[in-house]
């Protein structure tokens, strides 16, 4: 029988939403559910807790990120950096770690602060108003651009590199402050907070009447071809664990040091290196004690 979310009591839903917060926040769950036989499994529960899993995760590091909270921010890329490493974004994989191993271990504490307080930036210090540094310098890059002459000189390049680039963020009050004196609306700032209580309780039903969550196995599913989502968490940590992520990356700051010294000292290529220590690497992923 359907059943609808207005139909369940305060108690019942309390209790849901605890269980709930239990599941998902049990990293291991789904990669238990999975050593069942395939004929005792629910692939549509495993799917759907690894999405819910992963995008909470998202959407905590989108709310750091507006409340300039950078702190928090780190401790989700580190869930991103072991996603990445077995899901073919290379770049992504290396980069994330790198950063991750520099802010963990490497970088001097005077250095780790400084990251940490100018990563997230604002300019009008409203609730919510952070971006990234990248996304705010992307903008100033922007702006600058499109204010490139088409008959670009010496003296209007230097004009705008040196003067007009260094005004960006005054140039931007004062246009809304000049809008403001002349009741110009040259943008529209008003806006009101959505009530989210329908989309909710149009998934919830949706779930409720599916039957997902009571558990259904793959017999009761109509014929349909299921295949398991990735675990990202447990395929990353599983590279990781491997070492390979780390010693690549070792290599790499190796070969940058070597470039650096190359010339100015002929024995450098034949310098000593570090012998890896895994209990001074191997728990950059965990959370800061």
């Amino acid at each position: 029988m359907a059943q609808n979310i207005n139909t369940k009591s305060i108690d019942e839903i309390t209790e849901a939403l605890r269980s709930l917060q239990s599941g998902l926040s049990d990293f291991e769950a789904v990669s238990n559910m999975r050593l069942a036989d395939i004929a005792d499994r629910n692939l549509d529960l495993e799917n759907m807790l690894l999405f819910v899993q992963q995008a909470l995760i998202v959407r905590i590091f989108g709310q750091a990120m507006r409340q300039g909270d950078s702190g928090r921010a780190v401790n989700c890329i580190s869930f991103f950096t072991v996603w990445f490493q077995d899901s073919g974004c290379f770049n992504y994989a290396s980069e994330t770690l790198r950063l991750l191993v520099c802010l963990r271990r490497l970088w001097s504490e005077d250095l780790r602060r400084y990251w940490m307080e100018t990563c997230l930036v604002t300019t009008s210090g409203k609730e919510n108003s952070f971006v990234a540094l990248d996304e705010f310098n992307e903008y100033i890059v922007r702006e600058v651009k499109e204010m490139i002459a088409n008959n670009v000189t010496p003296a209007t390049d230097s004009h705008l590199r040196n003067t007009l680039s260094l005004l960006i963020t005054l140039m931007w009050d004062a246009r809304r402050k000049v809008a403001d004196e002349t009741d110009a609306n040259i943008f529209d700032f008003h806006s009101s907070k959505v009530d989210s209580w329908r989309d909710i309780q149009l998934i919830a039903d949706n779930i409720l009447q599916s039957g997902i969550l009571p558990g259904i196995t793959q017999d009761t599913m109509e014929g349909e071809t299921q295949s398991p989502a990735p675990d990202l968490l447990m395929k990353g940590m599983a590279k990781l664990a491997a070492i390979g992520p780390l010693d690549k990356l070792k290599d790499g700051w190796y070969d940058e040091e070597d470039d650096a010294d190359e010339g100015t000292d002929s024995d450098s290529q034949d310098m000593d290196r570090e012998v890896y220590d895994p209990e001074a690497w191997g728990d950059v992923i965990d959370d800061e004690g």
